[in-house]
């Protein structure tokens, strides 16, 4: 279930709605937020494949230092998609900007 892409100061509210009621019910979904970045293009989210586990999703256009990674964590996109496990149990919350985070 595609949750939405909520841009920059938009409001989350519908899209992290979606996302919880999802995980919830164990289905499968993806949802993207835009972030302020300084000196890059940010956007994070979360994605599913149902059945509880969740991964948190960060895209930076300016790439990812590959050099402080979690052991989970793995890189995709020539080094600008950060995709890492969320933590088990999986709880997720809305984080100081309004968008979903699972730490």
């Amino acid at each position: 279930m595609d949750c939405g892409h909520v841009g920059l100061h938009q409001a989350p509210d519908v899209a992290n709605d979606c996302a919880v009621k999802a995980w919830k019910t164990n289905r499968p979904f993806f949802v993207r937020y835009d972030v302020a970045g300084i000196d890059s293009r940010l956007v994070v989210g979360l994605a599913s494949s149902g059945g509880g586990g969740v991964s948190s999703v960060k895209y930076d256009s300016m790439g990812w230092d590959t050099h402080t990674l979690r052991s989970e964590a793995k890189l995709l996109d020539g080094d600008h998609t950060l995709v890492t496990p969320c933590p088990s149990p999986v709880r997720l919350f809305a984080a100081s900007r309004g968008y979903l985070s699972c730490y």
